[in-house]
C-alpha cells in the first residue's frame, strides 16, 4: 500500500474491486494507517472499480474506528458509480466526500496488495 503523508494527513490510495475478497485485506490496510495517529486519513477512491456490498462494510467499519480515535476519515475523488451506490445506501452523508486529491502530495509506504496501490 503506498501511503502519502502531509502535514499528519494520510492518503491511502484503492485501486480495483472492493468486494468480499478484496475488503478484508483492504480494510486491514486502513486500521494500519490509522495506528499511525493522523489528523485525517483521506482515501482517494479514484480507481475504484466495483464497490460491493463487503467494501462498504469495510468503509463503514474503518470510520467507525477513526470517528473512535478522534481521525477525520474522507473519501476522496469519489467516480461516479461510488457516489451513486452511496446514495442508494443513504450514505452519502454519512461519509466526507471530499472531490480531488492534493497533488503536491509524495507517496510513501509499502505495497501489502494488488488493489491497494
Amino acid at each position: 500500500m503506498n501511503v502519502t503523508v502531509s502535514d499528519r494527513r494520510l492518503l491511502v490510495p484503492l485501486d480495483g474491486e472492493i468486494d468480499l475478497l478484496t475488503a478484508p485485506v483492504l480494510g486491514a490496510g486502513l486500521q494500519r494507517s490509522l495506528e499511525q495517529s493522523p489528523r485525517q486519513l483521506a482515501v482517494d477512491m479514484s480507481r475504484v472499480s466495483l464497490l460491493s456490498a463487503a467494501g462498504i462494510t469495510m468503509l463503514l467499519e474503518a470510520k467507525t474506528a477513526a470517528d473512535r480515535l478522534g481521525v477525520a476519515l474522507i473519501l476522496v475523488d469519489c467516480p461516479r458509480h461510488v457516489r451513486r451506490t452511496l446514495r442508494m445506501t443513504d450514505l452519502h452523508e454519512f461519509f466526507e466526500l471530499d472531490p480531488v486529491v492534493q497533488p503536491s502530495e509524495e507517496p510513501v509506504g509499502c505495497q501489502n496488495s494488488a488493489h491497494m496501490r
